[in-house]
């Protein structure tokens, strides 16, 4: 019995020094006000990365490899992934060292969302799904760059700061 009491001991005392350890890291820095511990920004690019993931999956599952009846109906889809991931972004706290990449981020997402939405006005209520792909080389273009571009800004603050992950960025 004694030595159970002695492993949770150690347990629970390397708990706490590791639970210290991480307090200690992410402590402000007095003079500049940063919260940027190698910790911080590696659970953020960690998160960024799950979250690319699931962007990935709900890509696939509710867009792609759906037969789009219409165009509306495509839209309609892509929208709701995008608006999901607008949502999933804007609960991550971004450190300081990426915090302008992340809202930027945040901005060209709802750009693009808003760019469907004018992309599909002038079309017919039942057009066909293609004429929503037509827009991704025309209307849709330059939110499609922007959020690629973001990503990639994302990605090069994980390179810059030494920390593997992948949150989406494509480049072409």
């Amino acid at each position: 019995m004694s030595r159970l009491r002695l492993v949770l001991v150690l347990t629970a005392s390397t708990l706490a020094l590791a639970a210290l350890a991480i307090v200690l890291m992410n402590r402000e820095d007095e003079e500049d006000g940063t919260v940027d511990s190698a910790a911080a920004l590696t659970a953020y690019f960690a998160t960024m990365s799950a979250i690319d993931d699931k962007s990935d999956a709900e890509f696939d599952s509710q867009v792609f490899s759906v037969q789009q009846e219409s165009a509306r109906s495509y839209a309609e889809a892509f929208d709701s992934v995008l608006a999901m991931l607008e949502s999933e972004y804007g609960k991550v706290q971004a450190p300081a060292a990426v915090e302008t990449e992340h809202a930027a981020l945040i901005e060209a997402i709802q750009d693009y969302r808003t760019g469907i939405d004018h992309g599909l006005r002038p079309l017919e209520a039942d057009a066909p799904a293609s004429e929503f792909e037509a827009l991704f080389g025309d209307i849709l273009s330059d939110e499609d760059l922007r959020v690629s571009a973001a990503f990639c800004n994302i990605q090069e603050v994980a390179t810059a700061e030494n920390i593997t992950a992948d949150v989406g960025c494509t480049q072409t």
